[in-house]
């Protein structure tokens, strides 16, 4: 079973792979956001297959992709 141990591991590393610089326009700083975005929402669609309490909104939000 996955736990909130490994929930916060990898939302950590999708969290410190985005790029720093949220504003800018570059195609390919804002290409690696995107790609990022549906990795961590993959992973969500995952992680709730494999725990009930999977929370997928705090999930994203820890990875630095929430509102």
């Amino acid at each position: 079973m996955i736990t909130k141990k490994d929930f916060k591991t990898v939302a950590g590393i999708i969290r410190d792979s985005l790029p720093q610089d949220k504003t800018s326009q570059n195609d390919y700083l804002c290409g690696k956001r995107d790609a990022l975005w549906w990795v961590a929402d993959d992973l969500a669609d995952y992680f709730t297959t494999q725990n009930p309490r999977f929370d997928r909104s705090r999930f994203i939000k820890a990875c630095g992709l929430g509102d």
